[in-house]
């Protein structure tokens, strides 16, 4: 273990750093068990260490109530009345008795959550597939070698009688970077594969066979993909990593489909925290296909370092996730395991059975390795009635650590048999599973032997038959033991090179295996020519994580391949750009770096074809990213080599001028992007539509398609802008697509329509929008994003109508989705109104914190929207908190960037301009505050910004009644002049039948009077 504060060395034992002192680990309060630093829960009995917020990650202390960065609330008070707890109720049949269901912790959702014991576990899971109408994610999650699989195994042996088809495949350190390594194993299992198949076109038959037969699937494309998984068999294509992606999903999807026709599914993840990214990405694919539908379950097990909560989509997670949390095994449990595996003979001593269960901790698996060693040690024997124990070995010294006592039992089995040891490890470089044939191949053991070796193995508790064909190491834990202690670097070398060699000529086996041998064995020469295999392999699955970890190992080895220069430059030169390609859109951060290398070498080769082509990539990328002002590089890039050769107004440049017009968008440039539509795109567009003009590459319905693109661009910047002509655009827009029978473009429309009525305060009509949404049913391809735009507009409603509760509730949920929709601008305004809700329930440092935050990331990426109202939030909490000059300073500044020739932000100019407003009335300074009022009203009234209209008469009020109280002249003329401003908003609000509002206005209307009353002041009559 390395220290981190000296870097000394020290074992994994060590608490403390010998070097300097430093603690290593952490010794938890309830069962004194020492863990490494940073662990979220205790190794032994998962007692929670390290309390990590949801919404910030900051670590806290256990017992936080709130979190020190961010005042996210952590711990909830429990209710007294049962009735008050808003949790999920799992219906239950009558007349069969219950499980307690799980406690739900409600935290912007439902959570199903509960320590329980491996037996209570199979009760709450069987009574849920028995008993509810609904599918669950279930997170099984406890220590290696405390028994997960049992847990899985128990329960679909108590189920045995109910229609249910269990999916069963393992994840294993090994497959990590090999693409879709579950579902292989998943598939081998339904079908009866080996799993190194022979190359025998008899196992693609009866692959054909059952999927037809059985299953009713008889596309071509399917059985392809499944071919591609189960027998690594590919044809070189020319589709996309995306196109090969699609496929393989949807190959996936459909035999899951037709398996669902069949029965109820159960899908099991063993080992999920080793699963590979693309099934992973598979797996959240299916779930949002409906998985959980027809009451299928999935289910996962998993060590308690996976923070599975956060992985999943919050839908999911927040509302249909149990999770589970294995307790390690009592002294009963652990009884009845050594019993089992002791056929019920109950012979140890009392002693020496008190000893195992004790440094067992409660891990049966230690339990079943101290027995095993018994066995082996001769300790027990088969005697004529059954098992006996040898007396003598009463005291016999077992190593309380699991990993010494394995490998003391893998030495006993070798010296029965020298070449057992041999077996074992060989074994070990295949995976969890092998095949004997494969161990022959790479041994050279004869087949009569090896059939003895295993057998010996398997008798040693080391080895399990999985099937007829497949056999395995009995627990991922015995397998890591083996993996991390048994090896010396010789032998790795070595016996990998032996399995390289077995291995190599066969094509069913995968490239990245073949990869990793010849990592271990120091083959440099052929380690290249796997890479590209496993990176073929990858592309034609289309995982784009494997292909670019074994493009780049490529890059890595080029100086070590021996090739002329030329050629090394040349294959380093086609990679980057590759890896650039690729990852353009599934990893836009990586892909920046090799896109913008490659640009940067084709234009040293004076390539400008390649460059235009290769920045667009680089401007998806950087878009992506939120790199707003790195898609507008790449444009004007794009534009100055164009322009060489083109003219000012010619398609190339309009359409590259379109390509910045989101970027404008998202940079919060609202009037820029407001002037570039109008006056450069849409006149060329309307006028070549109307022509019939075509274009290389572009049908008449491209461009039209690209015309609603760029007049909802400018729609939504007249929306964020506040601009009244938002309105009369989207009627149109929205009247326009449902004419054309564009239901996706109509959707848009009513949303931002809604958006736009939101903002102006009129919320009757808002809703109505969405309500018309509602009827109309709409079906859309980017359902995520529309939904989050509905989130948003819900949230600011509810903030407008002052139900600040049901709104933080919206927005905490909407922002994992702006996160997942990589939604920049609507993110961090989220992140806003999620400071703005800690300020108004009494947390200010929390808002400020997040004020700071928003507007420090806006600032750096130069997204003057969030900037904007980061700084108008920040301000206001300064001036709560007794700090007008900074808050006026900071508004001021603000306000000259909202006043920008090419922002020109309306609604951030009228906020800001009340705040100074504010902050000027609190110094005294009234005639200051009234030209900063009149400006914003004025604003306000030509935009029909009725809600913030409300708000600056108020405050237009507050102004002269302010000013009423500390100046002894002009009392009453004050007085009235506040009165009428503060009627006058009450007028407003009733129109608006907006009773927040109404109750703001009426209650400074009480406050003038009793101010009055008390002053001598008349106001007017009826007042």
């Amino acid at each position: 273990m390395i220290c981190p504060k000296c870097g000394g060395k020290n074992s994994k034992e060590d608490i403390n750093c010998h070097s300097c002192g430093f603690k290593l680990k952490t010794t938890c309060p309830r069962c004194k068990h020492h863990n490494a630093l940073g662990r979220p829960g205790c190794e032994k009995c998962n007692l929670t260490l390290i309390r990590f917020c949801p919404g910030c990650k900051a670590p806290n202390f256990p017992h936080t109530k709130n979190c020190r960065k961010c005042g996210h609330e952590l711990l909830k008070k429990k209710k007294e009345e049962k009735k008050a707890e808003k949790v999920e109720k799992v219906e239950k049949l009558p007349g069969k008795p219950q499980e307690k269901i799980p406690e739900k912790k409600e935290d912007g959702g439902i959570e199903l959550k509960k320590e329980v014991t491996r037996e209570e576990a199979v009760k709450i899971l069987a009574n849920l597939l028995e008993n509810n109408d609904k599918g669950y994610l279930v997170s099984l999650c406890a220590p290696e070698g405390l028994g997960k699989s049992m847990v899985i195994s128990t329960l679909s042996q108590s189920l045995s009688g109910q229609k249910i088809t269990w999916l069963n495949g393992i994840c294993e350190p090994y497959t990590r970077n090999t693409p879709y390594a579950f579902f292989k194993d998943l598939l081998s299992n339904i079908l009866g594969l080996p799993v190194f198949p022979p190359d025998n076109d008899e196992i693609k038959k009866s692959i054909k066979k059952t999927l037809e037969t059985t299953l009713d699937i008889t596309d071509q494309s399917v059985l392809n993909v499944i071919y591609k998984l189960v027998l690594n068999e590919y044809r070189e294509n020319n589709a996309s990593i995306q196109k090969n992606l699609d496929d393989t999903q949807k190959a996936l999807q459909t035999l899951i489909s037709s398996l669902n026709k069949k029965s109820r599914l159960v899908m099991i993840v063993e080992d999920f925290e080793y699963i590979d990214k693309a099934s992973f990405d598979c797996i959240k694919y299916l779930l949002k296909k409906n998985f959980l539908d027809n009451k299928n379950f999935l289910i996962i097990n998993h060590t308690p370092a996976t923070n599975t909560a956060t992985l999943f989509p919050s839908e999911i997670s927040l509302q249909r996730m149990l999770i589970l949390l294995i307790k390690p095994l009592a002294t009963p449990e652990l009884e009845t395991v050594l019993l089992s595996m002791m056929t019920n003979q109950d012979i140890l001593p009392p002693e020496l059975k008190s000893r195992i269960f004790r440094q067992s901790k409660g891990l049966p698996v230690y339990v079943e390795q101290a027995l095993w060693y018994l066995f082996q040690a001769g300790a027990i024997t088969p005697g004529q009635q059954g098992l006996v124990f040898n007396r003598q070995y009463a005291g016999i010294d077992i190593n309380p650590d699991l990993h010494e006592l394995f490998m003391q039992r893998v030495a006993l089995v070798e010296k029965i048999s020298p070449d057992a040891t041999k077996v074992i490890l060989t074994a070990g470089l295949l995976g969890l599973k092998f095949t004997p044939k494969v161990l022959e191949l790479s041994t050279g053991i004869n087949e009569k032997e090896m059939r003895q070796i295993i057998q010996l193995v398997i008798n040693s508790g080391i080895f399990a038959a999985y099937d007829r064909h497949n056999f395995g190491f009995k627990h991922l834990c015995l397998w890591k033991i083996l993996f991390e202690r048994a090896f010396s670097d010789e032998q790795i070398k070595q016996l990998s090179s032996n399995v390289l060699t077995a291995l190599k000529n066969n094509p069913e086996v995968r490239g990245s295996l073949l990869a990793k041998l010849a990592e271990y064995s120091g083959d440099l020469r052929e380690l290249p020519r796997y890479y590209d295999k496993a990176a073929k392999e990858a592309l034609n699955l289309g995982d784009t994580l494997s292909y670019t970890n074994n493009q780049t190992g490529i890059l890595e080895l080029l100086d070590k391949t021996g090739l002329p220069d030329g050629e090394k430059e040349a294959a380093r030169i086609s990679i980057t750009e590759q890896v650039g390609r690729v990852n353009f859109e599934a990893n836009p951060a990586l892909a920046m770096d090799y896109l913008k290398e490659s640009i940067k070498k084709q234009e040293e080769l004076d390539n400008n074809v390649k460059v235009v082509e290769l920045t667009g990539y680089l401007a998806r990328s950087c878009e992506l990213a939120g790199n707003y002002q790195g898609v507008l590089d790449c444009a004007e890039k794009a534009l100055a080599i164009t322009s060489q050769d083109e003219e000012e107004s010619s398609p190339e440049t309009i359409f590259l001028n379109f390509s910045r017009l989101d970027a404008l968008l998202g940079l919060g440039r609202l009037e820029e992007t407001v002037m570039t539509a109008e006056n450069e795109i849409l006149p060329f567009l309307t006028g070549a539509i109307s022509k019939n003009e075509t274009f290389p590459g572009l049908s008449k319905d491209d461009l039209k398609d690209i015309e609603y693109q760029c007049e909802f661009t400018l729609a939504k910047a007249l929306v964020y802008q506040g601009n009244i002509r938002a309105g009369d655009l989207l009627k149109k827009l929205s009247a326009r697509a449902e004419k054309e029978n564009k239901p996706e473009y109509e959707l848009k429309a009513l949303l931002n329509q809604a958006l736009f009525f939101t903002i102006q305060g009129d919320l009757a009509s808002g809703e109505d929008v969405l309500e018309k949404i509602i009827r109309k049913d709409f079906k859309s391809r980017d359902s995520d994003k529309l939904q989050l735009e509905w989130l948003f507009i819900s949230t600011i409603a509810h903030i407008l109508s002052g139900d600040f509760e049901k709104a933080r509730t919206i927005c905490y949920s909407a922002l994992p989705l702006a996160k997942e929709c990589r939604d920049y601008n609507l993110f961090a305004l989220l992140k806003l109104l999620n400071g703005f809700f800690y300020q108004r329930f009494q947390h200010v440092n929390n808002a400020v914190a997040i004020y700071d935050e928003v507007a420090h990331y806006c600032s750096e990426t130069k997204m003057a929207t969030g900037a904007l109202f980061a700084w108008y939030l920040a301000a206001g909490a300064e001036l709560e908190t007794g700090n007008p000059d900074r808050a006026g300073e900071i508004a001021e500044k603000a306000l000259d960037i909202s006043k920008k020739p090419n922002i020109n932000n309306f609604i951030a100019e009228i906020l800001l301009s009340r705040l100074i407003a504010e902050t000027k009335t609190v110094r005294g300074d009234f005639e200051g505050a009234q030209i900063y009022i009149e400006n914003g009203i004025e604003l306000a009234e030509k935009n029909k910004l009725t809600h913030l209209l409300v708000e600056l008469y108020l405050s237009f009020g507050k102004i002269y009644q302010e000013n009423a109280a500390t100046k002894a002249v002009n009392k009453e003329q004050s007085s009235n002049q506040a009165y009428r401003l503060y009627t006058k908003a009450l007028n407003i609000a009733e129109k608006l039948d907006n009773h927040f509002l109404i109750s703001g206005a009426e209650k400074e209307i009480s406050n003038l009077q009793t101010f009055c009353h008390l002053s001598g002041i008349a106001l007017p009559e009826g007042a």
